[in-house]
């Protein structure tokens, strides 16, 4: 399929890096993760932001002279934006309750004690259930809030 350009936004763990790997398999199209691109690798993840210029030019880099993509996470609210032109953008959506029960499994499937009280990831990860946890009424710190994705779409 040629010129399917789909960003898959939402909340952390609404499903949207599964989602998009499925499309990317059944559409035979190349899938990114925006995670992959605003973040530098640490150990725990997600600690360091990339710099904004740096993130932006690998993107787009990337992303250059293909005419198909699905692309998981809002990039709309980078500075300076990436300028991508859509076909399609999804915003999943779960109830904030499941949404946070399967963050937990997932992140103790992923680090396992670590993230239990007294492992070294305990902060880190109480510090993102919380920021996840403002998703739904705008209250988390950035751009990754639903009012922000609803006003997006």
């Amino acid at each position: 399929m040629k010129n399917l350009r789909i960003n898959i936004i939402g909340a952390s763990g609404a499903g949207k890096t599964t989602l998009a790997m499925e499309l990317s398999e059944k559409l035979d199209i190349p899938h990114f993760d925006s995670d992959n691109y605003f973040h530098i690798p640490t150990d725990p993840p997600f600690q360091k932001q990339r710099p904004a210029n740096e993130r932006k030019t690998m993107l787009m880099s990337d992303l250059k002279g293909l005419s198909s993509w699905a692309l998981s996470g809002a990039v709309f609210g980078w500075e300076p934006q990436p300028a991508l032109s859509y076909t399609l953008v999804i915003l999943l959506y779960l109830d904030p309750k499941l949404r946070l029960e399967r963050l937990r499994k997932r992140e103790f499937d992923r680090f396992g004690t670590r993230v239990m009280p007294g492992g070294d990831m305990e902060k880190e990860h109480k510090s993102f259930m919380n920021w996840t946890s403002g998703y739904d009424s705008g209250g988390s710190e950035g751009n990754n809030t639903l009012p922000n994705h609803l006003k997006f779409i």
